[in-house]
């Protein structure tokens, strides 16, 4: 609770501090996975995709003076995401074991700090693109893993997923660069589609991963 009220706090501050002139209400579809820079060749890159969701508000600034001509602005937001992975590959160390299955689903919050370009194409259609970096604290979630042989469970294992001195767990803290391009419709509708790509090792497990999240977002200003 304490976490939440400080990322609250932050927001509150952000927004006060640059008189935000906008504010939208957000949510959609998160794709999360995990990857693996470091892996060897042989070893896939990359988790598969847990489907999850995000919930937020967030902040405009506006650093021009006319809201209707190509402009540049500040965002400060605030959002529930999900994370997660999901991992078929086997380790080297369950070589005895025929089936292996670990995966895990988290829950944090972004704080997004982007900077965008908003371009007017006809009256009520606007696009724009933004970029910048996203710090993510996480909450709560768990991990799982499943050993067996021949369909059948042979050892089942779960944990915290925000504990990263455990074998499974990650870092609470993490920081990413993002990027998305949109529409807006009649200055109140958003659509948008946007990338997160994590620069902070969050695990040794199975190899250092990193975490990536694919966004679709529905949004409503006022």
């Amino acid at each position: 609770m304490k976490r939440f009220a400080l990322f609250v706090a932050v927001f509150c501050l952000l927004c006060s501090a640059a008189e935000a002139q906008q504010y939208e209400v957000f949510g959609g579809l998160s794709l999360p996975y995990i990857s693996y820079p470091d892996a060897p060749r042989q070893v896939k890159g990359r988790s598969e995709i847990v489907p999850s969701f995000h919930l937020g508000v967030r902040t405009y600034i506006n650093f021009s003076k006319n809201w209707e001509h190509p402009v540049l602005y500040g965002i400060a937001g605030l959002a529930f995401s999900g994370k997660g992975y999901k991992l078929n590959n086997q380790p080297d160390w369950a070589y005895l074991y025929t089936d292996y299955s670990q995966k895990g689903y988290g829950y944090g919050l972004d704080v997004p700090l982007h900077l965008g370009f908003r371009i007017k194409l006809i009256e009520g259609l606007a696009m724009w693109l933004e970029t910048g970096r996203t710090v993510s604290f996480g909450l709560f979630g768990k991990w799982t893993r499943e050993l067996g042989y021949n369909g059948k469970v042979g050892t089942k294992e779960s944990g915290d997923y925000y504990e990263r001195n455990s074998e499974c767990g990650f870092a609470h803290l993490e920081a990413s660069l993002s990027g998305s391009l949109g529409v807006e419709i009649n200055g109140k509708y958003f659509i948008r589609g946007g990338y997160d790509h994590g620069l902070v090792n969050q695990n040794g497990y199975p190899y250092q991963s990193r975490s990536r999240n694919i966004l679709v977002s529905f949004g409503y200003s006022f």
